[in-house]
């Protein structure tokens, strides 16, 4: 099929032939445009029927002829046929965002002239844009395509018509066709930025319409750790982001750079904030010594005025900054986001006093050594969601800074992943005045033998928050104010150890989730919370063994210190081989009527798992379930021995419920793994030891009761052989015994008993008299 057209026009006109299929067939041919001499002035080959387009001047007043040669073809198309309208510099044209609708837009310059067209992206057009220049007055040639919104900087090189090439490409999710606006923009030559001696630019100038365009040139070395920022003036009448673009000269020249750089931090990229004051902020890592070209466009009809700032940063192997140079004049730069993406692995940056603001995460990318010079003075905060500080490799040392939040729970102070013997140190967390507290005060992921130490967390959920790895540490820490647990996932041989917890909102100090091995010694916790809800069974130690194996390190709780208005310590057991050592805390319950101190359950059914609760002081327990051990059966050996528990005076008396409730899995008879041995139970009315059956007898002796009208509910009802029912005589906070107490020299020793320890709950040795004292107390 030969189908003609034909078109008139004055000499000189511009027109554009668009060819496009109406429905999803196919068409194969050629689209030609023939002046009235026969001379063919365009020619452009239809392929599957994909749309085909042509630009002409026409020669001639006469009618020129547009031939659609189809070889085979079977469906419906359209032909349009129109004007190509003149685009002036610093003009903006909207056009049809139509699915496959091209546009062209003809415009002259003269030669020397620097040249960009932009694309408006702010309307969600999907499509292309291309500067076209004519060989030989006939065909026009896609010069260099498309960078973010408009084309490459072209230099014309012949004063003449050029033209401008949109073509809409539709929208992936099939909405319909959005508008777009076009521009020309003759840009100025690049201009030399003028670094001061810490490595900062700074320029305030304006975009006068949009597309405007503006370039500035600095020389870099190789590694150095760049910042640009795009940020508001008082005088800002801006409403939407700029763009700007860091390219490496390389081959090419000042005004058409070679290379563009990638941000050091792809999730940065284009990042901004109007309401922030912010267009545009981005940081970058030199690739090589060489010229390095800042472009930037505005990206909306937007115009207006901004300030530009850029810090570059040499790398090296210490880097001082100073967000103001008043403490350290002749520091290496303001910028602490350039000195972290400058640092290389090794290298140490030292930060001065001062409020360090940012508006995206203080990222470093290698592992470094970061090091306030004053923990109190020397601050970090950031008005995003991610983390203030984040270590993507790793980090050495960071310590002596203050994280502040600006966003409470969509944000994190400190964030380290695969920190492999990593010490956090003297870090302080608050949150910035009116925010609530941030999610983690410090996240450890995937690290290993990183450790937490001396720091001081206010204002956050969970102040350290450790996920998968093996053997961190986090020692030595103040906890206060709002929550601030130490959450533990997915992690083994964790050790918390020598905490200050202060909490008065929330219930729980240290939580562990699917973790083995994990140690939770000589902690002082002080929780206050009187918030009322569906926690109030929440503990302070929550610790859940997941020892699939077997051949794990115990999960281990000693010799901490608690005071609390809920629930004490809850141990939960997992596969077979799973162990866990209770031993020489101190727990208090300080609700009005006392509360749960103890409880320990298997996750699994299967047996095999062993806990030993030994040299505890359990004090103000609530009267049921004081201690709660549940699916006793699913143990191998529960040893409760030469522990002090005391139910709270004003606790309610439940008959049927004790004090020490044993739970079965399996809803029969028969013996159970526990022994309980030379403890001392004082008691306020009803049960004291609560068994799972009727009749059930457990090897149980040497104990002190006090205050309780049945020993073992559902059980064998006779005292054991050297069982004691009398006053213990407790003579202080700690329920130490009098030297007269029925409970000194009284119980059995490691010889008679397996499982009796060889130290009381202070760490003094056992016996120090005749014999064992019965408790957790050694005379």
């Amino acid at each position: 099929m030969i189908q003609p057209f034909l078109v008139s026009g004055d000499i000189g006109e511009w027109m554009s032939v668009d060819f496009r299929l109406l429905d999803d067939g196919f068409m194969n041919g050629t689209l030609r445009v023939i002046d009235p001499f026969g001379t063919v002035l365009s020619e452009r080959n239809i392929i599957g029927g994909t749309v085909s387009s042509t630009a002409v001047q026409l020669e001639s007043a006469l009618p020129h002829q547009v031939l659609l040669i189809a070889k085979d073809y079977a469906a419906d198309y359209e032909l349009r046929i129109r004007d190509i309208p003149e685009l002036l510099p610093g003009e903006t044209i909207e056009g049809d965002g139509s699915i496959g609708a091209t546009q062209y837009y003809r415009f002259e310059a003269p030669a020397g002239e620097l040249v960009r067209g932009c694309l408006d992206e702010s309307l969600g057009f999907n499509g292309q844009i291309s500067l076209l220049t004519r060989d030989g007055d006939t065909t026009p040639i896609a010069v260099p395509q498309v960078i973010f919104d408009g084309t490459q900087i072209k230099r014309i090189e012949e004063t003449g018509t050029y033209l401008l090439w949109v073509n809409g490409t539709g929208n992936p999710d099939g909405s319909p066709p959005r508008p777009f606006r076009v521009s020309l923009d003759f840009v100025k030559d690049p201009v030399p930025l003028q670094l001061d001696g810490a490595g900062q630019a700074r320029k305030v100038t304006r975009m006068n319409h949009f597309g405007d365009t503006r370039m500035f040139w600095f020389d870099g070395t190789e590694g150095s750790g760049v910042l640009v920022q795009m940020l508001a003036t008082a005088n800002s009448t801006m409403t939407d982001k700029g763009h700007f673009r860091l390219f490496r000269v390389g081959t090419g020249t000042l005004e058409a750079p070679k290379t563009e750089v990638n941000g050091a931090d792809t999730n940065s990229r284009f990042w901004g904030d109007v309401e922030q004051g912010i267009f545009q902020y981005d940081y970058f890592k030199l690739p090589a010594d060489d010229q390095y070209v800042v472009m930037l466009s505005a990206a909306t009809p937007d115009d207006g005025e901004f300030e530009l700032i850029v810090d570059v940063v040499e790398a090296t192997a210490s880097i001082v900054v100073d967000d103001d140079l008043a403490d350290a004049p002749s520091a290496d730069t303001r910028s602490l986001q350039a000195a972290l993406v400058a640092a290389d692995a090794g290298a140490t940056v030292t930060i001065h006093p001062g409020r360090y603001e940012a508006p995206y995460s203080f990222l470093a990318l290698e592992n470094i050594t970061v090091n306030g010079t004053d923990r109190d003075t020397v601050v970090l905060t950031t008005g995003f969601v991610h983390p203030v500080l984040c270590f993507e490799d790793g980090v050495t040392l960071v310590s002596d800074l203050t994280l502040e939040t600006q966003r409470g729970l969509s944000q994190n102070g400190l964030e380290v992943y695969l920190g492999n013997g990593s010490v956090i140190e003297r870090i302080r967390t608050q949150a910035a005045p009116g925010v609530v507290p941030m999610v983690s005060g410090i996240d450890l992921i995937v690290c290993t033998g990183a450790e937490v130490r001396e720091c001081l967390f206010t204002d956050t959920v969970r102040s350290v928050h450790i996920d998968g790895g093996q053997g961190n540490q986090v020692r030595n820490n103040v906890v206060a104010g709002h929550n601030g647990k130490v959450d533990i996932d997915r992690s083994s041989d964790t050790v918390v150890q020598g905490n200050q917890f202060d909490i008065d909102y929330g219930w729980t100090a240290v939580n562990a989730s699917n973790c083995t091995g994990t140690v939770v010694e000589d902690n002082d916790i002080n929780i206050t919370s009187t918030e009322a809800g569906s926690a109030l069974n929440d503990s302070c130690i929550i610790l859940q063994d997941r020892d699939t194996a077997g051949d794990g390190n115990p999960t281990v709780v000693l010799n901490n210190r608690i005071s609390t208005t809920r629930s004490g310590i809850h141990v939960r057991l997992g596969q077979p081989g799973a162990r866990a050592e209770i031993e020489r805390n101190h727990v208090v319950s300080t609700r009005d009527i006392g509360w749960k101190l103890l409880e320990i359950e298997p996750d699994w059914t299967e047996p095999g798992k062993t806990v030993l609760v030994r040299n505890n002081v359990l004090d103000g327990g609530l009267y049921t379930q004081a201690v709660w051990i549940d699916h006793v059966d699913n143990f191998d050996s529960v040893e409760f021995i030469n522990n002090t528990l005391r139910i709270h005076p004003n606790a309610q008396v439940v008959q049927g419920q004790a004090a020490v409730a044993i739970g079965r899995w399996n809803q029969t008879t028969g013996d159970i793994p526990l022994r309980i041995f030379n403890n001392v139970f004082y008691g306020n009315g009803s049960s004291a030891i609560g068994l799972p059956d009727a009749g059930l007898t457990i090897p149980s002796d040497y104990n002190v009761f006090f205050n309780f009208d049945t020993r073992y509910e559902n059980g064998a009802t006779s005292l054991g052989a050297s069982d004691v029912s009398a006053d213990p005589q407790f003579v202080d906070g700690l329920l130490r015994v009098a030297a007269g107490s029925p409970a000194v020299d009284s119980g059995a020793t490691s010889a008679m008993e397996p499982g009796v320890p060889d130290v009381d709950f202070a760490g003094n040795a056992r016996p120090t008299g005749s014999g064992v004292d019965r408790g957790a107390h050694e005379q």
